[in-house]
């Protein structure tokens, strides 16, 4: 249970690091389609999902909410880079 919450916390925390960067470079939109998929449109089917299929294991919905929303974010933030960071 320990590994669980440490891996749900560092995945989660990389998300939110992954936010903050997309509304400091000035790509809000980018920002809010994370923590939508991160809050709503992952989060819900899974955990409904995990219900079902396998009751007593739905408390990894948070963990893999998470990975879907980073696996989504990474692509976003290359593009990012390569548009802004990359150019200074």
């Amino acid at each position: 249970m320990i590994l669980y919450i440490c891996n749900t916390v560092a995945v989660g925390l990389f998300g939110i690091i992954l936010s903050a960067a997309f509304q400091s470079l000035g790509h809000s939109r980018d920002s809010l389609v994370i923590s939508l998929l991160r809050y709503i449109v992952l989060l819900l089917p899974i955990a409904l999902l995990l219900v079902h299929l396998w009751p007593e294991q739905a408390f990894l919905c948070f963990l893999l909410t998470e990975l879907g929303a980073c696996l989504v974010a990474l692509p976003m933030y290359r593009s990012v880079y390569q548009s802004k960071i990359a150019v200074l």
